[in-house]
């Protein structure tokens, strides 16, 4: 079981913050708010203050919906839904139609702020990350998408399906054109072996 898969203290906690327990829904955010920030840092290509100013705007709408949300619900999955539909509004409303490469020094000064990075996300920031989300950038949305659910967020297919709404057999397919276009766009850039090693999980 990842991270991400439902605790049996959220069903607890969101009924408690329906009630009005602001303890419990601040118990909510703090069990959640680097996993997503870390989510919405990569769609929003890097930039840290986009990652906070939407991970606010993600736990407004979150508190918000709280009357709706349904008893049984997967709540990781239904947050990261929430996160998601914030970050594709924002590159909406700023007619982005891709997302830029990403600022290797901003993002190895800012990537984190919430708390410290995990050992494997300090390595990759240090061994060529900035040639990861340099293919990263390049890659469609969708297959991206879900690469960065996979591999950044550490989520299972089913995971990743209830995210993305689609099945698992989907994600699995989906998964397999994305590294198939991660491997084909670091062959066309003409990327070093170290950097290939560096990136290998993400093809592998």
């Amino acid at each position: 079981m990842t991270t991400h898969s439902l605790v049996s203290n959220d069903a607890q906690r969101i009924e408690r913050a329906r009630m009005g327990d602001a303890a419990a829904f601040e118990a909510l955010l703090r069990q959640y708010e680097r996993p997503l920030y870390g989510y919405i840092y990569h769609l929003m290509s890097g930039n840290a203050d986009d990652a906070a100013d939407l991970l606010q705007e993600t736990f407004i709408k979150v508190y918000r919906a709280l009357e709706r949300i349904p008893v049984d619900v997967n709540f990781p999955a239904w947050l990261y839904r929430v996160a998601r539909n914030c970050c594709l509004d924002e590159l909406r409303r700023r007619r982005r139609a891709r997302w830029t490469v990403w600022d290797g020094a901003q993002g190895a000064a800012t990537a984190d702020p919430i708390g410290s990075a995990d050992p494997e996300r300090i390595a990759l920031d240090r061994e060529g990350n900035s040639a990861v989300r340099a293919i990263l950038a390049r890659m469609s949305c969708r297959n991206r998408e879900a690469l960065i659910l996979r591999e950044c967020e550490g989520m299972s297919c089913e995971e990743i399906g209830a995210v993305m709404g689609i099945s698992r057999k989907a994600v699995k397919s989906m998964l397999f054109r994305a590294r198939e276009e991660f491997r084909r766009i670091t062959a066309t850039l003409g990327l070093d072996g170290r950097t290939i090693e560096t990136g290998g999980r993400w093809a592998a």
